[in-house]
């Protein structure tokens, strides 16, 4: 998990000129990814996340398109707590992500 961790930690520095919305881009382009999870659990993952967008009145062509979209704005509102967090530091950003069960997919 060290190894893991230096490595998204890394990444998140790359970003860290950019907001939380960056650091969310840069993470998810570096192949992170929770594991799969049953077709029910990404039902609800998308109802949930697009009761959010209707209930915050967000326009429509701000909304998730896809279950990509769907699984970036997961991410985004992970990071968008620890961004604001006393400790937004990239290895805390990183350690919080890898904690929620992110890895680094495709290798």
């Amino acid at each position: 998990m060290n190894s893991d961790m230096f490595e998204l930690t890394k990444t998140i520095k790359a970003a860290a000129s950019g907001g939380p919305s960056d650091i969310t881009d840069v993470i998810y382009a570096a192949g992170y990814r929770k594991p799969d999870r049953s077709i029910e659990d990404t039902v609800m993952l998308t109802i949930e996340t697009l009761a959010g967008f209707e209930g915050a009145d967000i326009p429509w062509e701000q909304w998730p398109k896809n279950l990509d979209g769907i699984l970036v704005n997961e991410l985004n509102e992970l990071i968008e707590v620890e961004c604001h967090n006393a400790d937004g530091s990239a290895a805390h950003i990183a350690k919080v992500v890898l904690s929620a069960g992110y890895r680094k997919v495709g290798e």
